[in-house]
């Protein structure tokens, strides 16, 4: 393998990030969030606080380097703190498109769920409706919301992830 071939591996194995839990009966489960620059993406639906938090909250490394970044808090779309070590409004809140997670060093991530383009944490017939707006020209949806929209993540909304969405509402 050449070498630029195995920088852009280890490149992008920094930024996507397992993380694994115990179910009640023992059995190891995983999910897998994913950091697109300030975005992290790929968190499923009905995913709560405290959930993300203890999947998250292990240290971070980032900018090449030996130091590594611990998560110190969960922010609204606005930066109402709803989640840290030491507070919570409820931890079994349901986590949201466009919700901030805030690392120990400054660094701020965005969260994109799919299909939750309006980022009220559900997906249904108002996030279709929104990505329909997107894709006639009356809105222009941007960020995590764009991302949340973009189901076949080729950087382009259109009909095809439309259908995405509506498939999402019934999962």
């Amino acid at each position: 393998m050449n070498m630029k071939k195995r920088v852009a591996l280890a490149l992008s194995a920094v930024f996507v990030l397992s993380a694994g839990a115990v179910a009640s009966a023992g059995t190891p489960t995983y999910d897998r969030y994913t950091i697109r620059g300030e975005y992290v993406t790929n968190v499923k639906k009905n995913t709560t606080l405290s959930i993300l938090h203890s999947y998250m909250s292990y240290n971070l490394p980032y900018d090449n380097s030996n130091y590594t970044a611990s998560l110190s808090k969960i922010c609204d779309a606005n930066g109402n703190l709803l989640y840290s070590s030491s507070y919570t409004t409820n931890g079994s809140l349901k986590v949201k498109t466009g919700m901030k997670l805030v690392y120990d060093n400054g660094f701020t991530y965005e969260i994109s769920i799919p299909g939750d383009v309006n980022g009220d944490g559900a997906v249904d017939i108002n996030d279709v409706a929104t990505a329909t707006k997107h894709t006639g020209g009356h809105i222009q949806l941007t960020g995590a919301a764009f991302l949340a929209a973009d189901l076949d993540k080729d950087g382009i909304l259109r009909e095809d992830d439309i259908s995405l969405i509506a498939k999402e509402m019934n999962k």
